[in-house]
């Protein structure tokens, strides 16, 4: 499949939708972290290891996703490329991770 190549104004939109959408994902995880912490606090209530596991991503897998696609959305941005779609998992992925890591820690709702 080949992509056609961006125009100079296509390209400058989609570095500023990328760079957008970037800083959002970053500001979203700095405001989830204090409250994933507060997740500890049921671990301490004797949970299963599948528990254990979703603790865990609740707390680190956004950290984790967010730090990927800032460096990959950020050589997208060098290397002039669509970066539009990186930039926008930036902001999806905690959430996604998030919600998993929930499912994990709390199996029936």
């Amino acid at each position: 499949m080949a992509s056609t190549p961006l125009t100079s104004q296509q390209l400058n939109t989609d570095r500023i939708v990328a760079i957008v959408f970037m800083c959002l994902g970053i500001l979203l995880e700095c405001i989830w972290f204090v409250p994933s912490l507060m997740t500890v606090m049921v671990a301490d209530n004797g949970i299963s290891d599948v528990q254990q596991v979703g603790v865990f991503l609740i707390i680190f897998g956004p950290i984790v996703a967010v730090i990927a696609l800032v460096v990959t959305t950020s050589i997208l941005l060098a290397k002039k490329r669509r970066a539009m779609i990186a930039g926008i998992f930036t902001l999806v992925a905690p959430i996604l991770v998030v919600g998993l890591g929930v499912l994990l820690v709390f199996p029936n709702g």
